[in-house]
């Protein structure tokens, strides 16, 4: 069974923002899958920024008071929740799953040892 998980690597933020500080506009992620077969262990991951929509018309968090879970679910928005994330799943299992299978295997030449 493949876990799939969320890593949060930088935050990009507008200094000052409609004068609220530290606003964030930009998320560095990574989507990560993690598979343990027998003793082997199998990872994969993608690794993007994506620019979210600034709305500070509402609720605003401060920067030091965020914490993983809503600034994932800002990014899931920007994504398009289910559709892009089944895309980024089906492509790390394929990646998984190659490790696992590969299709082809580079060796050194037998004289460079």
């Amino acid at each position: 069974m493949i876990n799939y998980d969320w890593e949060i690597s930088y935050l990009g933020t507008y200094p000052v923002y409609e004068e609220l500080p530290d606003v964030v506009y930009q998320i560095h992620w990574r989507f990560q899958a993690t598979e343990v077969d027998e003793d082997q262990k199998y990872f994969s991951e993608i690794y993007s920024a994506t620019d979210i929509t600034c709305d500070v018309s509402g609720a605003f968090t401060p920067f030091e008071d965020l914490t993983k879970e809503p600034v994932v679910e800002w990014l899931k928005i920007e994504l398009g929740r289910e559709v892009a994330i089944d895309s980024m799943k089906s492509q790390l299992a394929s990646n998984i799953d190659n490790q696992k299978n590969p299709q082809t295997v580079i060796f050194a030449p037998p004289w460079a040892s």
